[in-house]
């Protein structure tokens, strides 16, 4: 297993509980909001995956490009349930965390 897999199996895995936590009737619509976030910067992930392990960016490197990405983190499906935007940017700031900790894990 390489390690964007390794992170994906941690990510998916971390969401999942998050999103139970956050949003126990709307769990699938976070976790789906969550797929749709990586599907959008999986190529920036896997390439800042890349450069940690060579050593060329840090952590705090890769954490301040993630955050730059933070908007491409739409949650339609949680907006759709008409959820509060408070609620929805705690998760998305979750969101953030659980990409960084399985990415520092992976590493």
């Amino acid at each position: 297993m390489d390690k964007f897999d390794t992170f994906m199996a941690i990510f998916n895995k971390e969401v999942s509980k998050t999103a139970k936590d956050l949003f126990s009737g709307y769990a699938k619509q976070a976790v789906k909001d969550a797929s749709d976030f990586i599907a959008n910067t999986k190529k920036d992930i896997k390439t800042w995956i890349d450069q940690l392990s060579k050593g060329e960016i840090t952590l705090d490197d890769f954490e301040f490009f993630l955050k730059g990405q933070k908007d491409l983190a739409k949650m339609n499906a949680l907006k759709q349930k008409r959820l509060g935007i408070v609620q929805i940017n705690k998760f998305k700031s979750a969101l953030i965390d659980i990409v960084r900790d399985a990415v520092s894990t992976v590493l």
